[in-house]
């Protein structure tokens, strides 16, 4: 007989000490920044105030095939022991998501601004929302934004990511 294991809850404070630990958490926005382009920090963890809105703008729909050629031949450069078809097969471009998004939120001293959303989770979740609306785009962005904006504003949210190109 086989008993199925019960799933395991997160221990969602646990997560967050281990996280967290020893991490400085900004609130403000422009003291990020500063300590960015300072060189003191690039790599930060960001806590908005308030989430305003998630925007959702169209993209390109198809990668830079100048980039994309320069990343090819890279990969070639990589393995002198391989042969082409070895390396094409390796290579494989996956669809471009032809939507960028992003949150316009508030810190701590009500400053708004807008931070495009560049990890790969909104990405497959894109893809999959997608899939299930049978390819209705409409459908898919109201589902991502249901996600991303509906749900998770109701979660305690930070930002984790590079500051030093914001300004």
């Amino acid at each position: 007989m086989f008993i199925k294991p019960r799933p395991v809850k997160p221990n969602w404070e646990e997560r967050r000490r281990i996280v967290f630990k020893n991490k400085c958490i900004y609130k403000n926005l422009q003291k990020l920044i500063n300590k960015a382009k300072s060189g003191k920090t690039s790599l930060a963890v960001f806590k908005p105030a308030k989430i305003l809105d998630f925007i959702v703008e169209p993209g390109d729909r198809n990668w830079n095939s100048k980039r994309l050629a320069g990343l090819q031949y890279q990969s070639q450069q990589i393995y002198l022991f391989r042969t082409m078809e070895e390396i094409e097969d390796e290579f494989k471009t996956v669809q471009k998501v032809p939507y960028e998004f992003s949150y316009q939120f508030e810190d701590d001293s009500g400053r708004k601004s807008k931070l495009m959303i560049e990890d790969w989770e909104i990405g497959m979740l894109y893809f999959r929302c997608l899939s299930n609306a049978k390819g209705n785009e409409n459908t898919t962005i109201a589902k991502v934004k249901e996600k991303y904006y509906t749900e998770f504003r109701k979660r305690d949210l930070y930002f984790f990511g590079n500051y030093q190109a914001i300004s």
